[in-house]
């Protein structure tokens, strides 16, 4: 499984509490969950970066983590999550990061082709316009041969039959 914890980036242990998680952020959020107010308040207004060197700086900030990638009590509800239902979390997760991956690709190549086309001096343009128009042009011509081709050749069957 190479799935990082939610909450820190660490390399995650399993699926706990209703999200991929390290072995320490599982055991923190288990921990600390109904000894919430326990916690003391972020010194930081509530906006510490929460990764696997300072995950254990702030706990109101890691708590606060936890919980906004969905970790929760009731994450756990149905026991310990089969190697089955992981894999199936780890491949529509990989599924859905590759259909963004190959939407920002797609975003990308037609804004590189539109600033091409913009950078291009305006007699350059005009004439891409026009090989554009020239070759949709021949495309037509020769899907009015290949028909013109075909109702020659129908008719030549309807002469013969007859």
């Amino acid at each position: 499984m190479n799935q990082s914890c939610r909450v820190c980036g660490e390399v995650a242990a399993g699926y706990h509490f209703g999200a991929f998680t390290c072995e320490g952020c599982k055991s923190f959020f288990g921990r600390t969950y109904n000894n919430r107010s326990s916690i003391g308040e972020c010194k930081n207004n509530n906006s510490c970066v929460i990764n696997k060197k300072n995950r254990t700086s702030c706990k109101s900030c890691r708590l606060k983590k936890c919980f906004s990638v969905g970790m929760s009590k009731s994450g756990s509800r149905y026991g310990r999550r089969s190697n089955w239902f992981k894999i199936h979390c780890l491949l529509q997760d990989q599924g859905i990061m590759q259909q963004q991956q190959q939407q920002h690709q797609l975003q990308t190549h037609t804004d590189q082709h539109q600033q091409d086309d913009q950078q291009l001096p305006l007699p350059l343009q005009l004439q891409t316009h026009t090989n554009q128009q020239q070759h949709q042009q021949q495309q037509q011509q020769q899907e009015q041969l290949h028909q013109t081709h075909t109702n020659h050749h129908h008719q030549q069957q309807q002469q013969q039959q007859q």
